[in-house]
């Protein structure tokens, strides 16, 4: 086989690995919001945009951020009132962008928040979510918010669903760790050919 048609099989490869991948996560994405826990969200800065999206489990909020266009998009505003939809995990260290209260559950050491009205178009059912949430937990997802943004001016997760079950942060590590693994490798590289 010649070297262009081996190419072109190894796109066409990729394209569907990436497709294949993509049909996993709408499933995902799909159950995660259809059997999730629907909780308070608030849009606590829309410059840049960070939603609050709180977890009564952890007793404490995630803060995540999201494209500028949003706001406009969704006509948000500050004091915004959204549907964060969590599922929960346990890892061997509780997530470090996360603050939990004193009530919180032990079974957990992070949550994945999702933000239903930027993920779903079914209007009803994100108003029902609402509707049943009381103002307590408006109030309190609120409040955490606002501490967590005087606490952590700059920490926040991406809010893409890929991310944001990943600790803000998160990719800044994994970029920096691969960086000195090179560094460390070329410099290996380096010394080892000087001595042949």
């Amino acid at each position: 086989m010649s070297g262009w048609r081996r190419v072109v099989r190894k796109v066409i490869g990729m394209l569907l690995i990436v497709e294949v991948l993509d049909m996993i996560d709408r499933k995902v994405l799909s159950e995660h919001l259809a059997k999730g826990d629907a909780r308070a969200a608030v849009v606590v800065s829309t410059a840049p945009l960070l939603v609050a999206a709180y977890s009564d489990d952890l007793e404490c909020v995630a803060m995540l951020r999201f494209p500028a266009k949003f706001v406009d998009q969704y006509s948000l505003r500050l004091g915004s009132q959204l549907v964060t939809v969590n599922t929960y995990y346990s890892q061997f260290t509780n997530h470090a962008d996360l603050t939990f209260g004193p009530g919180h559950v032990d079974d957990w050491s992070g949550f994945f928040p999702l933000i239903a009205e930027f993920l779903s178009d079914d209007s009803f059912r994100i108003e029902y979510l609402k509707e049943d949430i009381d103002k307590t937990e408006w109030d309190r997802c609120r409040q955490l918010g606002e501490a967590y943004l005087l606490e952590r001016p700059r920490v926040a997760r991406l809010g893409r669903p890929r991310r944001a079950h990943q600790p803000a942060g998160f990719m800044k590590k994994i970029v920096i760790g691969v960086s000195v693994s090179v560094v460390a490798m070329v410099a290996f590289i380096v010394v080892a050919w000087k001595f042949l």
